[in-house]
């Protein structure tokens, strides 16, 4: 039989970042008044589909490795598309995230994938 002898644990850990939390907050940050900014973001390529959707969209986004900082549009205007295309890539998320928010306009836009 082993024993075991009590210890303490103690240090920190960076928790593994979320491609779905990311893309979520990507999609908020698109609508919301002001600037939004996210700290440790998710760098693969589904959640990397979401801030160039935004982009095109009309936000200004501005990436590097630590945050992702995107200046809301409050309200989608075609004044601030940069087409009528968005392409959410091989990212299930972003296909089913975006396509209510571009429906909230009475413009014609085009939601593209692949895969």
């Amino acid at each position: 039989m082993k024993a075991l002898n009590s210890s303490q644990i103690s240090g920190s850990i960076n928790a593994p970042t979320s491609k779905s939390v990311m893309i979520r907050a990507v999609a908020a940050a698109l609508l919301a008044t002001g600037t939004s900014r996210l700290l440790a973001p998710s760098l693969c390529a589904d959640s990397l589909a979401a801030p160039r959707i935004v982009d095109i969209l009309g936000a200004d986004v501005q990436k590097d490795k630590e945050y992702v900082t995107i200046r809301g549009t409050d309200g989608l205007t075609t004044e601030n598309f940069k087409k009528n295309t968005i392409d959410s890539g091989e990212s299930g998320l972003c296909m089913r995230m975006f396509t209510p928010i571009v429906s909230l306009t009475p413009y014609r836009i085009i939601v593209e994938g692949s895969g």
